[in-house]
């Protein structure tokens, strides 16, 4: 869940070990709570944004793709919102959705972890070829995102 991974980037930044810092401001683990998850962890990424301007760091929002509460109307829309007024503040926000979703918005087929057999077991994290292409994703995008 996301509280755990907001936690150490905010120790992160804090102890000045940053530069940038990208930062889903919710995890897909916590669909099963449901909505009610979304203020708390929103209220972490919004703190850890402040420290990244107190603290000099860039921080990079990154929206959320397919399979990751795309699919529940109620999460999605509250995260998008939050994400385009961040940005409309200024804060930088990397969408992988070009290349990880489909057109319905789930994440595609190549990306999904598969297992021996080839069948799919977990259409929600990326397997390490999706790993790779959001990382050069983030490589390609970052000077275009200021």
């Amino acid at each position: 869940k996301s509280k755990l991974f907001h936690e150490r980037a905010m120790n992160s930044v804090l102890a000045g070990r940053l530069t940038h810092l990208f930062i889903k401001p919710w995890s897909s683990n916590e669909t099963g709570d449901g909505a009610a998850a979304l203020p708390s962890a929103l209220v972490r990424t919004t703190s850890i944004l402040e420290a990244c301007k107190t603290m000099g760091v860039i921080p990079i929002l990154i929206q959320p793709w397919g399979g990751q509460g795309n699919t529940v109307p109620a999460i999605r829309a509250v995260i998008d919102d939050y994400i385009a007024k961040a940005k409309a503040s200024g804060i930088a926000v990397m969408d992988p959705r070009s290349i990880t979703d489909t057109s319905t918005g789930t994440l595609i087929t190549a990306f999904m972890t598969v297992n021996a057999e080839g069948s799919v077991i977990d259409g929600t994290h990326l397997n390490d070829a999706g790993h790779q292409a959001v990382a050069q994703f983030a490589f390609d995008t970052l000077g275009s995102l200021f």
